[in-house]
């Protein structure tokens, strides 16, 4: 009996341990106005505007007017984060949300405007794939829309990269989360369950 108890002890203080750990890894990133909270690993480096707008240079489609339309109507998004501390010579793992309107969208079917931006991406990039089809996922609690998929994204004339991306759309209170991941294709630099841990951390309220 003695000996259950003191295995029944070592397991809670390694369950303590874990946890406490845990939260040192991590920052609880509160957004009051938008009714959100994120789990920010302290390890990875907010994007600053400089750095935003360098990545929206480096953002070249087989369509050179709606590069410019990228480069006009995108907004800063209000969470962005790097793996790696900005500039990285690299295709640097990131996540980035943004929040809009959802007007007269149907927002009771996130994953049907996940697929039509996937439809309108497929035309823009080259050697596009979907890796996972556009279906409806649960961030605690909540539903949300998602795919992921993979093109190569040329930065100049000599250098392009194999890059994956990952999608989710979330409703919440008459607008929606968007929001967006990248990350090499062949994970040398950084894993796609990385940044699917970061954003099921989400919670909304």
């Amino acid at each position: 009996m003695k000996k259950k108890k003191n295995t029944i002890t070592i397991l809670l203080f390694l369950t303590l341990v874990s946890a406490q750990l845990l939260a040192k890894n991590t920052k609880t990133t509160e957004f009051k106005t938008f009714k959100i909270s994120i789990e920010k690993p302290n390890d990875w480096f907010d994007i600053t505007v400089e750095n935003y707008a360098e990545h929206l240079n480096n953002i070249k489609t087989l369509d050179e007017d709606f590069n410019e339309l990228i480069k006009k109507h995108s907004k800063i998004p209000f969470f962005a984060i790097t793996k790696y501390k900005e500039p990285h010579d690299d295709l640097n793992p990131s996540l980035k949300i943004n929040i809009k309107p959802a007007g007269s969208i149907d927002m009771s079917k996130p994953d049907l405007i996940v697929k039509a931006l996937l439809q309108l991406m497929e035309t823009k990039f080259a050697n596009f794939k979907v890796i996972e089809e556009p279906k409806i996922v649960n961030i605690n609690g909540q539903s949300a829309g998602y795919a992921r998929f993979s093109y190569t994204l040329k930065v100049d004339d000599d250098l392009s990269f194999d890059t994956s991306s990952a999608l989710w759309i979330l409703p919440h209170n008459g607008q929606f989360f968007l929001i967006g991941a990248g990350y090499r294709t062949d994970e040398k630099n950084g894993k796609f369950e990385e940044i699917k841990k970061i954003v099921n951390s989400i919670i909304l309220y």
